[in-house]
């Protein structure tokens, strides 16, 4: 029979990781919630984008979608990739040793520069089109349906692998 002393003290299986300084945690806090956030505002686009797709009014739309990929996603995406890259740096995992660190780097950066530098001014373009009465075309009405969805797919593989964390190391050629 084990006494309630001697279950105390066996091992309950690995150590815990060491807690993460007050500055790590609050770069992952933001980082988490750019992250989670630009999933949400992407879920919106999406959204708004199959309204566009099948009849809804285009001046009630293009004009919606176009300033959440401005004011809202935009930001998020800089917000995610930036924080994204500082805490690579700065923790254990670094930006290139571990393959799902790299993944995610690529994606969110990919996505930033996407909206920032493709949808925004695309969407915009819609919007004023769609506000002066001119038909926004059937293949650009699915785009925005389309790529939404992808992206949304693309972000919730980052958030995946966030959690999940593959353990394969890169190995790294010697410099």
């Amino acid at each position: 029979m084990v006494s309630q002393s001697q279950m105390s003290t066996a091992p309950s299986g690995p150590p815990a990781p060491p807690s993460p300084r007050p500055t790590a945690r609050w770069a992952l806090t933001v980082h988490i919630a750019g992250s989670v956030s630009a999933l949400g505002a992407d879920l919106v686009l999406l959204a708004l984008g199959l309204r566009g797709v099948f009849g809804a009014d285009p001046v009630t739309v293009y004009p919606a979608m176009a300033a959440l990929a401005a004011w809202v996603l935009a930001p998020l995406a800089v917000v995610a990739a930036v924080s994204g890259i500082l805490i690579a740096l700065a923790g254990r995992w670094g930006l290139l040793r571990r393959g799902w660190v790299t993944t995610k780097l690529v994606i969110t950066v990919s996505l930033a520069v996407l909206v920032i530098a493709v949808a925004a001014p695309g969407l915009t373009t819609a919007a004023g089109a769609a506000i002066q009465g001119l038909p926004v075309a059937t293949g650009a009405r699915t785009a925005y349906a389309l790529v939404p969805a992808v992206t949304a797919l693309l972000l919730g593989l980052n958030v995946a692998l966030g959690v999940y964390k593959p353990r394969r190391r890169r190995r790294l050629p010697p410099p």
